[in-house]
Formats: structure tokens, C-alpha cells, sequence
């Protein structure tokens, strides 16, 4: 990209986020809501936020313009107090999310910010250093050096795929420009071990995540401009086309949507951020916003992203419709996912994972680019999402066949942060199907049966469900719609009433066993139906089951009654595709 269109992005960027600087402050403020968050405690109140401010700062110093460095000097000075700097302290090398509520007052300190505040002073020392007066100079490098000696004690894995590659690059970094060898050799090790994990996968374990290959692209791009390292560099390209290739594979051009399933995201449907970084990584390759309608990340205008020239042409037009099954986690239960696209609709999902607020392993997609709808599953717990239902699932193509369940010991709200033991309190515990983005023209049923095929029709795509058999303990299900501002739902219910305890490990049964099936608008009726109609319930006295079967194929997946402790839970679920292949028929034929 031409440095003066790099340039107007830049002057654009600091323009939007001016409106938001408290220059008595040195930091940019938002109002925080009443929402949940799992590290904060701050709810309703105005905050400056450090993050944001650090890569205001850097924005500051790109654009130069009179008084520009001198005011970033004095923002980065300050935000450079809120770390913590005492060695024996636990939170060592963080910051706070905000300046009103320091590390030590917030509900669980996110130690990632010592990866996100240290990318952004990396960035400030390696390209403006000259910029700098000294004195702040060497206060840099003593933060550098606190945030790179958390990344190093802390350790994440590989399977924590943004996080360890932001990690890497600032410990490399650091270990650089500090002429730390330590540091040095432990970004080097990291990297390695990063590249080794992810091609013995082939994938990253934050597969497909609309939020965080964006932010891994970013960071292998800062990589790719920055470390001059060969070997270093071989290993960091195959990870960037790594990254591009998922997206590629899942864009789905008719809806301009990321098709599913994603591990990880915070919103189900992409907005124009998600073009414009397509169009800018594409360098004039491509047009899918207008010029004015640009959104552009602070970060995307000065990290060097470049499509690899391969994968333009899947963001050009529409493709031929493709089924494509990948197994992204090898070992004891491996984790396959799924993804159908046509020109029509999109179908993904995962055959095994929990049912956290950020994951998505049921997604559809439909509509048009400028009317795009999707389908998303859900478990809620009075009304937030339960990271302790679980989901199963076996796909081929348009038909997925699932079983929705709980564990015992996973988490509450987070799948960590706030262990269930067991037990949980609740006024409602449901599952559901939730339609969102364009519902202008979504036809349901006025009557909803457990048992009974329901037929959802759209313009494009018609969609059945069928849910032929639920239990929670003593409760009877119900089934319901639900009309909300911002989506339409079919929702199981499992409980609603008084508030109480439910101990979930003495449960005999509770699950949710459902089909799903989506087709072509103009799919017979008679056929549709035939087909959701075919998925039979076997049960046991060990599990439940359902079975699909046709003249090509055999669908199961089944679940072990009662609530086992996760990983017993993830290991007993049994999900499978059968091809029927004739009795000795060759393994290679002519």
C-alpha cells in the first residue's frame, strides 16, 4: 500500500479516536455497562483504558504532526505507572484494563495484557525511539522487561494460539532490544515449539476464530517486518499462510460472512471491520467496501498485512459448493470440524466442545451481503451463556445430527474462572436456537411439538429441526419461541421457576438430542421432510443415541447418561460418519 494512503488511514484512525482523549487523563475513556466480564469488576462508570491508550499513543507518533510525539511521550509516561513493577508481586509485569481500578482490585487481572501493552511498546521503541526523550527511554525498557519475564514464567502453550504468538514476538523482541539472551533464547524456543504444534495439528487450536487469526495475522505480520532471522522467518511464513488459509476456506462470499465453526468470537456476524481488513491485506486486490466506509484497526494501517496472492481469489465471487472435514485437535478424542458451503447457505460445527460464551460450534449463514442472517446454538444459564453444557454433533453437508449435555466440573460463565462442582444455582436453565441479522422475512411454525419435524423457511434457504427426545431430571422440557429486539429463538426449556440449587451430578438424564437439516429453498417438501423424519433415537441403559441412515451413509452420535466430570464427558461422546463401502470391496480400483 502507497505510504501517502497509509498515511490518510493513520490521520483517520487518530480523528476517530480523538473525540474520546481526556487530555487531563493522557488516556481515551469509554462508559463501562452493567455486562459481566470475567476480570473486572467495574460496572457502569466512565474508565480510560490502558490498551487502547498505549496504541493511541503509537497512532500519535505514525501520523507526526505538530505536538503529536511530544503528547505521546506524556500518554505513554503515565500509562507506564498503572504496571506493576515489584518482582515478587503476583501480578508482576500486568497492567489494569483501566485506570480507575488497579490490578490488585480487579475480579481476575488478565495477565495477557502484559502481551497486548508490550506489543504496542515494541512497536513504539523499534519506530520512534528517536522520537523519545531518553529519560522515557530507559522507563520502556524496564516495563519491556517486566511484560517479557511474565510471558516467560507464565509459559502458554501453543494450544493458546494468539496469545503464545503475541508472547513470542514480544519476548523475542525484548530479548533484542535489550540485549537480553534469555529473553532471546526463550522467544526463539517459543517459536519453534509454536510452528512444530501447529503443523503437527494443521491447524491452530483457535481454529478459525473471526477475533484472534485477525489478531495472529497481525502479529505474524509484525514479525515478518521486524525479525530478520531466517530460520525464524521460514517458520513464522508457514503460520501466516496457515492463518490466511482458514480464512479463505470459510469466507463465503454470497453473505460476505466468516463461515463457521469458530472456536472462539465475540460476535457471530461480521461487520465492515472484518471487510476492510480484507481489503486492506489485499493491497488494491480487492474491493469489498466503499473507500468511506472503511473501518480500519489502529494496528491493520502499520503492520505490513498482505494476502497472500493464493488465497485472493477466494475472496473474489462465489465458489462451487464444498464440504470439507478437518481434524484440528490429533490425539485421545480428536476434535473434527466441519464446514459446508454453497452458494446459498453455510453449515459448521465442531463434534465436540463446550458451550462457553465466546464459542461458536454450531453456526449458519444465509441472505445476501447486505441482508446476511445466521443460526447460532446457545446454553443459558439465567440468561448467560453455561460453559458447562456441552455439545456433540456429526455433520455431513446440510444435515447435523446433536446432543447437548452438561458436565460436572468445568465452569459456570467461564470455563475456568468459576468451577461448578457439581452443583449450580438457577432460576432457568435452557438450550437454544438463535436467528439473528436479517429476520425481515424468517417464517417459524405458530406451533412447536417435541417430536414433530419444524419447517423454518427464508427466500433462500429453508431450514428443519427436529428435537426428538430431552430430559432434565424430573423436569419436563417445554418448548417455546422467543421474540427479542435482537433475535429470534427457539428455545428448549429445561428449568424455570424459583431460584434453586440443582446438583447436576446426581442427574440421571439431562440432555437435549436434535437434527438440523438446511437445504435450498425450493427442496420438495415431501423430501425435506422425509429426510429430518429419518433420524431415529436409540437408547441403552449406558447411553443415548441417534442414528440417521440412507442409502450412502449412517450418522451417530451418542452421549453416556447422567453428568460426568468433563473430560470423561468429552472422551465417552461418540460421534460418527459411516460410508457404506461393499463387503472387500478393493482399496484401490480402476
Amino acid at each position: 500500500m502507497k505510504e501517502q494512503a497509509i498515511q490518510k488511514l493513520i490521520n483517520g484512525i487518530v480523528d476517530k479516536q480523538w473525540k474520546d482523549f481526556d487530555l487531563q487523563a493522557l488516556a481515551l475513556k469509554t462508559t463501562r455497562g452493567p455486562g459481566y466480564n470475567y476480570h473486572t469488576n467495574v460496572r457502569n462508570a466512565e474508565v480510560h483504558m490502558i490498551r487502547e491508550s498505549f496504541y493511541f499513543a503509537l497512532s500519535l507518533l505514525d501520523r507526526q504532526a505538530d505536538g503529536d510525539c511530544s503528547l505521546a511521550a506524556r500518554i505513554i509516561d503515565r500509562l507506564l505507572h498503572y504496571q506493576v513493577l515489584d518482582p515478587d508481586h503476583p501480578s508482576y509485569g500486568i497492567w489494569p484494563y483501566y485506570m480507575e481500578e488497579p490490578v490488585d482490585d480487579m475480579a481476575s487481572p488478565d495477565r495477557n495484557w502484559a502481551d497486548f501493552c508490550g506489543k504496542a511498546l515494541i512497536q513504539v521503541y523499534v519506530d520512534h525511539a528517536d522520537a523519545l526523550p531518553a529519560e522515557l527511554h530507559t522507563k520502556i525498557k524496564a516495563s519491556l522487561e517486566a511484560a517479557a519475564r511474565l510471558i516467560m514464567r507464565r509459559n502458554v502453550l501453543p494450544s493458546y494460539t494468539n496469545i503464545c504468538i503475541m508472547g513470542t514476538y514480544v519476548a523475542l523482541l525484548a530479548g533484542e532490544l535489550l540485549g537480553n539472551a534469555e529473553l532471546f533464547a526463550y522467544g526463539r524456543s517459543k517459536l519453534q515449539l509454536l510452528h512444530e504444534y501447529c503443523t503437527y495439528h494443521g491447524a491452530f487450536t483457535e481454529y478459525n476464530s473471526p477475533t484472534y487469526t485477525i489478531v495472529a495475522i497481525e502479529d505474524l505480520s509484525l514479525m515478518l517486518r521486524h525479525i530478520r532471522d531466517n530460520t525464524s522467518l521460514t517458520m513464522i511464513r508457514e503460520l501466516h499462510d496457515m492463518a490466511w488459509a482458514s480464512i479463505a476456506e470459510h469466507y463465503h462470499a454470497p453473505t460476505q460472512q466468516w463461515a463457521g465453526p469458530h472456536s472462539r468470537s465475540y460476535e457471530t456476524l461480521q461487520g465492515n471491520a472484518f471487510l476492510s481488513f480484507l481489503q486492506l491485506a489485499g493491497q488494491g486486490r480487492l474491493e469489498l467496501v466503499p473507500d468511506e466506509e472503511l473501518d480500519i484497526h489502529a494496528l491493520w494501517a502499520r503492520v505490513g498485512l498482505n494476502m497472500p496472492e493464493v488465497y485472493v481469489p477466494y475472496f473474489k465471487g462465489e465458489r462451487a459448493a464444498s464440504f470439507s472435514q478437518k481434524v484440528i485437535v490429533k490425539g485421545e478424542t480428536p476434535v473434527i470440524a466441519s464446514s459446508y458451503l454453497t452458494p446459498d447457505f453455510t453449515l459448521g460445527s465442531f463434534n465436540h466442545c463446550d458451550l462457553w460464551n465466546q464459542r461458536r460450534p454450531l453456526t449458519a449463514y444465509w441472505g445476501s451481503a447486505k441482508q446476511a442472517a445466521a443460526l447460532r446454538f446457545r446454553c443459558l444459564h439465567d440468561g448467560y451463556d453455561f460453559s458447562s453444557g456441552l455439545l456433540h454433533t456429526v455433520q455431513q453437508r446440510g444435515l447435523l445430527q446433536g446432543i447437548a449435555h452438561f458436565c460436572s466440573n468445568h465452569g459456570d460463565k467461564h470455563f475456568t474462572l468459576d468451577p461448578i462442582d457439581g452443583k449450580v444455582e438457577a432460576s432457568s436453565l435452557l438450550l437454544r436456537f438463535e436467528f439473528i441479522g436479517d429476520r425481515s422475512e424468517l417464517l417459524l411454525p405458530s406451533q412447536l411439538i417435541i417430536g414433530k419435524p419444524i419447517r423454518i423457511c427464508t427466500p433462500t434457504v429453508t431450514i428443519g429441526l427436529i428435537i426428538p427426545s430431552c430430559r432434565f431430571g424430573d423436569y419436563t422440557p417445554t418448548l417455546r419461541m422467543k421474540e427479542e429486539e435482537a433475535a429470534t429463538a427457539i428455545e428448549i426449556v429445561l428449568y424455570e421457576g424459583e431460584r434453586r440449587e440443582h446438583s447436576l451430578s446426581e442427574l440421571r438424564e439431562a440432555y437435549v438430542a436434535f437434527g438440523l437439516l438446511l437445504e435450498r429453498a425450493d427442496c420438495p417438501e415431501q423430501e425435506f421432510t422425509a429426510k429430518i423424519m429419518s433420524i431415529a433415537v436409540a437408547r441403552s441403559e449406558k447411553e443415548i443415541q441417534l442414528i440417521y441412515e440412507d442409502a450412502a451413509k449412517v450418522l451417530r452420535v451418542g452421549v453416556p447418561h447422567g453428568v460426568l466430570p468433563f473430560r470423561e464427558a468429552m472422551q465417552r461422546a461418540m460421534c460418527r460418519s459411516e460410508l457404506k463401502i461393499e463387503a472387500g470391496a478393493p482399496i484401490w480400483s480402476v
